[in-house]
């Protein structure tokens, strides 16, 4: 019988990591409970978060220290610090791989898969004996859809006009996702030129919609595994989602309810464009479910950026500019580092408010300073405005 375990080293930085992140946790939220001014969004976020990570941490200890995998004697067995899960070999169906695991599926339907580490110490000889006794689930299931795309005849007239239609469909999926990557990491981390970067990333979006749309069912919203549809994930994940954040983190919108009917036109319109009559969805099986929820969710965010997109970028309006001065300033390190000035009441801001600011205007601003207000009503009639010293 072969054992196999974590290596020497990551089981000692694993004991000499795991103190010092659960000290660091809670430093972090006595200090926040012992500011007076702190706020409550912080509480909420970093209780939950150093509970959740000492328990991660003491987990990962007994995790290191009790993992075993063990293979022989007609059995896989898997021992953990939450027990002992045992597959004899002739109830193995095959495997499924991700990045941190082997997934050992069983025959029969109702028992328990098992979950095997890919740190463990001779990761690869595992790999490799599995790879000679069983078959690789999910590249049986690509090969099994390569071949019934082949033979349907809703992709093409025959074999070969099918496998054309399926590597062009792949194609372009790959320019799309390549050029949504770059665009989007672009946009994201150095947003310059600014209009050009977000028309690119709301044009190449939209273009894999326009793929997914156009191409008979052949390129898919959503990644699978065990697959062989290309996928636009990507270009939508990253271009969609950098021009999503753009427009939310750079633009103040005084009032925001004008936005909400051409958003939620917009977002049926495209719906009913993307989602009638695409396989992709059709069926009710988790995969269809998942692929749907993901689209619908991703139209109504890049409808909502692209109505707010332009109403901000297309309105050519002059301003009213008001004067106000800085009450207070504070940064709030939750999720994200954030700087907010807290301004007195100005124009039809009739409260004192908090407003979101860059980094730079927060650095120049004192309290008592006069801040300008530039307050436009936006080319869809959405309020919105910019702060500046």
């Amino acid at each position: 019988m072969k054992e196999y375990k974590y290596g020497k080293g990551l089981v000692v930085l694993t004991y000499l990591a795991a103190p010092v992140v659960i000290a660091l946790f809670a430093g972090a939220l006595v200090m926040i409970l012992r500011q007076d001014h702190s706020k409550a969004q912080n509480l909420i976020f970093f209780g939950p978060l150093s509970l959740f990570m000492a328990a991660f941490m003491i987990y990962s200890i007994m995790d290191v220290t009790k993992r075993r995998l063990l293979i022989g004697e007609g059995k896989v067995t898997s021992i953990g610090p939450r027990g002992k899960v045992e597959l004899p070999f002739e109830e193995i169906k095959g495997f499924r791989l991700d990045r941190k695991f082997i997934w050992v599926i069983p025959a029969t339907s109702g028992s328990k898969r098992m979950k095997i580490s890919r740190n463990l110490k001779d990761s690869s000889e595992i790999l490799a004996w599995f790879s000679a006794h069983y078959p690789d689930l999910d590249v049986q299931s690509a090969e099994e859809d390569r071949q019934a795309i082949l033979n349907s005849e809703e992709y093409g007239f025959n074999e070969e006009d099918r496998e054309a239609r399926l590597k062009r469909a792949a194609a372009i999926a790959r320019v799309l996702n390549i050029a949504g990557v770059g665009a989007g990491l672009w946009t994201f981390f150095w947003p310059q030129p600014y209009e050009y970067l977000l028309m690119a990333c709301a044009g190449i979006a939209f273009l894999a919609l326009l793929a997914i749309r156009f191409s008979n069912g052949l390129i898919h919203a959503a990644e699978q595994k065990g697959s062989a549809h290309p996928s636009v994930m990507l270009a939508l994940l990253l271009a969609g989602g950098a021009f999503f954040l753009r427009v939310l983190i750079d633009f103040d919108i005084f009032d925001r309810h004008n936005a909400w009917i051409p958003t939620a036109g917009l977002s049926l319109l495209l719906m009913a464009f993307v989602l009638i009559g695409n396989r992709e969805v059709r069926g009710g099986s988790k995969q269809n479910r998942g692929a749907a929820v993901f689209i619908i969710i991703f139209l109504l965010a890049y409808s909502y950026s692209l109505v707010i997109a332009l109403n901000c970028l297309g309105d050519r309006t002059e301003p009213f500019v008001y004067e106000t001065r800085v009450l207070n300033k504070h940064i709030s390190s939750g999720k994200h580092r954030s700087y907010y000035l807290k301004l007195a009441p100005w124009g039809p801001q009739q409260e004192e408010d908090e407003v979101e600011v860059d980094r730079e205007l927060y650095n120049r601003m004192e309290l008592g300073s006069q801040a300008y207000v530039y307050f436009r009503n936006g080319s869809l009639n959405i309020p919105w405005f910019v702060v500046t010293d």
